[in-house]
């Protein structure tokens, strides 16, 4: 049971950056992952890709759990 929210307009908007951010690395992962199987990047623009991949996720990760604390709830319900 919800016993306050606090206004989350701007949280709610870094989550949706941040999930942008976050989609776009996967697909460039993706994209080079393949490339890199092939022998057409090396191993260091694979690595700064990844590396892209999972700072990305991070911080969509960190921004859904900032999001996640506007909301404050009772362990039991019941009126207070």
């Amino acid at each position: 049971h919800i016993i306050a929210k606090i206004e989350d307009s701007t949280p709610a908007a870094e989550v949706k950056a941040q999930k942008a951010r976050f989609e776009n690395a996967e697909a460039n992962y993706k994209r080079m992952e393949g490339l890199y199987k092939e022998g057409a990047i090396s191993k260091k623009a694979f690595d700064d890709v990844e590396e892209t991949y999972e700072i990305a996720k991070a911080d969509m990760e960190r921004a859904e759990s900032i999001k996640s604390k506007n909301i404050i709830t009772a362990p039991f319900s019941g009126v207070l």
